[in-house]
């Protein structure tokens, strides 16, 4: 918060500090976040325990939330530039990424329903 009240008051005097400090709050931020990973990962091992997932299928989830977080952060800091037009390309690569790294699932999915019919 107070990142964001500096470069408020930088941005008209020095805009590039003012940019430099918001991909520096951002960085911090997002390095002090990863923390939260931690119980995402754990609920991810306790369900391939507890369901029998195959560890292929629990990676693949990791690999999906991970392509996210990265494009998510990616698009933030080229909205922050004022880069808008790459943000939406970075958004639109990212999904597909998720959606390529996914493939595996939906695969499996596809394969149970074969089974059933």
């Amino acid at each position: 918060m107070i990142s964001g009240l500096l470069v408020v008051m930088l941005e008209k005097n020095a805009p590039a500090n003012a940019l430099l400090l918001s991909l520096a709050a951002a960085v911090i931020l997002a390095l002090a976040s990863v923390s939260f990973l931690e119980p995402i990962f754990s609920f991810l091992r306790r369900l391939e325990r507890v369901c029998g997932i195959s560890a292929v299928y629990a990676g693949t989830m990791i690999k999906c939330m991970l392509i996210t977080l990265v494009s998510r952060l990616g698009v933030s800091f080229c909205k922050d530039a004022g880069q808008h037009g790459i943000a939406s390309m970075l958004e639109l690569g990212g999904t597909l990424a998720a959606v390529w790294a996914a493939i595996p699932l939906f695969d499996a999915f596809l394969s149970m329903l074969e089974e059933l019919m």
